[in-house]
């Protein structure tokens, strides 16, 4: 398997460091969204791990990208204001929630779902109001934290990342026409169209990018519930120097 060495460190995160949070309770809201954040972490770092597996690369790219978005909103969760910042959060989920109903467009057929639904529109006045939100403003609805995920990266000193990594895979997550030659070629003739082989060499980016940001998401981990994961063997300097010598690493 290429590149085993980063497969064997993931598959550990997988199966033992997880561990050093069983059975911990999560009382707080701010355990509650931090523990959120984490298994998402797991479960995008399985994702990106499958992915290259199966010679994916850029489709693990779009992947990497998420888990970049979710690192920049746990570092900016809990680095000032943290309480409020939580709280905020926390109350957006009826925000989504009233977006993902008015999308449906769906109207409920019985009294329990009409209750629902209700309940959802009082809740979701109710939100508009505590933050005086304006529900015609895409920005006021779609920015739980009032800012686009470049003013938080920027608040927490991501910036370079969200240029070098976030920006840069966005081009492959919208399908921009810039991507067409990492999934197609020509020929040498020029007249048929091939399936181009992965970048090897940024398969090994992927997952060591995607290593750096999960050890950076378990230290907030251990810092808000006060726990000590086992004690990490990996030594991302030496990888980057193995495998990254020409890469523009990110900067976390």
């Amino acid at each position: 398997m290429k590149y085993n060495e980063f497969h064997e460190i993931i598959n550990d995160i997988k199966t033992v460091r997880l561990m050093a949070l069983e059975n911990e309770p999560v009382f707080t809201l701010s355990k509650q969204v931090v523990f959120f954040h984490y298994i998402k972490t797991l479960s995008l770092l399985d994702a990106i791990q499958i992915l290259t597996q199966k010679n994916k690369t850029n489709e693990a790219g779009i992947i990497l990208r998420s888990l970049l978005n979710l690192f920049i909103n746990l570092k900016w969760l809990t680095s000032n204001d943290s309480e409020r910042r939580m709280q905020r959060y926390a109350d957006f989920e009826i925000i989504g929630k009233k977006k993902k109903m008015d999308s449906s467009g769906i109207c409920p057929d019985n009294e329990i779902e009409k209750q629902k639904t209700e309940k959802t529109k009082q809740q979701f006045q109710e939100i508009i109001t505590k933050y005086n939100l304006n529900p015609k403003k895409w920005k006021d609805i779609t920015w739980w934290s009032g800012k686009s995920i470049r003013q938080m990266a920027d608040d927490v000193n991501l910036l370079e990342d969200y240029n070098k990594v976030y920006s840069y895979l966005s081009f492959e997550e919208h399908t921009d026409p810039s991507t067409i030659t990492n999934h197609l070629s020509y020929s040498t003739n020029e007249e048929n169209l091939y399936i181009i082989n992965p970048d090897d060499y940024f398969i090994a980016l992927i997952l060591w990018t995607a290593i750096s940001y999960y050890f950076h998401v378990e230290q907030i981990v251990a810092k808000i519930f006060k726990i000590t994961f086992k004690e990490q063997n990996v030594d991302l300097k030496i990888l980057a120097n193995k495998y990254l010598k020409e890469a523009i690493k990110p900067n976390t």
